[in-house]
């Protein structure tokens, strides 16, 4: 898989290393950080994805975090794919159990709507997902070092989702060099193909194809 964009020379191609575009002009920066964001999100931009000869759409393929302080690990897309798998479990396992915990609540209703001074409809054909929220079922995670986390994220995302890049907003700004060696290291070893848009050149690893561009709108391959 590659990732171009239309006024930018380089071109990023995912294999075993952490690709990473630093943009030193701010106007031209925010414009790519916003362009990138659209896109990851389903909207329109010049960042282009493909593999081979087939074009993919960023919403679907790929992921974007632009705020590592508030990653959310209860983002509706991750409940409602983490929903659909365990629905599928109980599907294939657990569809008596189910049976019975529905026609149990259905009794419980019964009796409450018998004593109850305001009578009451249900819904008795409520999905499993209906259960789960009712629970708060949401992912599980050991809230550990800020590096960990991340990771804890990354790992989430690739078991529930179909995301095949995972972009970063100034990533390394938050980061000391020992815990992006940590984190790069990750991005290697469990391939993660990692997209770093970056503002300053900072940090830098042998891991990584690197790209500049300048104060002057100049790309350089550093």
């Amino acid at each position: 898989m590659k990732l171009v964009h239309s006024q930018i020379e380089s071109q990023f191609v995912f294999e075993n290393h952490i690709n990473v575009l630093t943009v030193e002009n701010g106007k031209y920066f925010r414009e790519l950080c916003e362009e990138l964001c659209a896109q990851c999100n389903g909207g329109e931009g010049r960042f282009v994805l493909s593999d081979g000869e087939k074009i993919l759409p960023l919403s679907k393929k790929s992921i974007i975090v632009t705020d590592i302080f508030n990653i959310d690990f209860s983002d509706k897309k991750l409940i409602n794919r983490l929903y659909a798998d365990l629905a599928k479990v109980i599907d294939d396992n657990f569809t008596k159990e189910a049976t019975s915990i529905y026609s149990e609540i259905s009794k419980l209703f019964d009796l409450v709507n018998a004593e109850s001074s305001v009578p009451f409809d249900y819904d008795v054909d409520v999905a499993i997902d209906g259960i789960f929220k009712a629970f708060g079922i949401k992912p599980q995670f050991e809230q550990n070092d800020f590096v960990s986390k991340l990771i804890s994220y990354i790992d989430l995302v690739r078991s529930l989702m179909a995301v095949n890049i995972f972009c970063f907003i100034n990533l390394k700004t938050f980061l000391s060099v020992k815990e992006y060696g940590v984190l790069s290291d990750y991005f290697i070893k469990d391939e993660v193909n990692a997209f770093l848009l970056e503002s300053h050149v900072r940090n830098r690893l042998d891991d990584e194809y690197n790209v500049v561009i300048d104060d002057d709108i100049c790309e350089i391959l550093v």
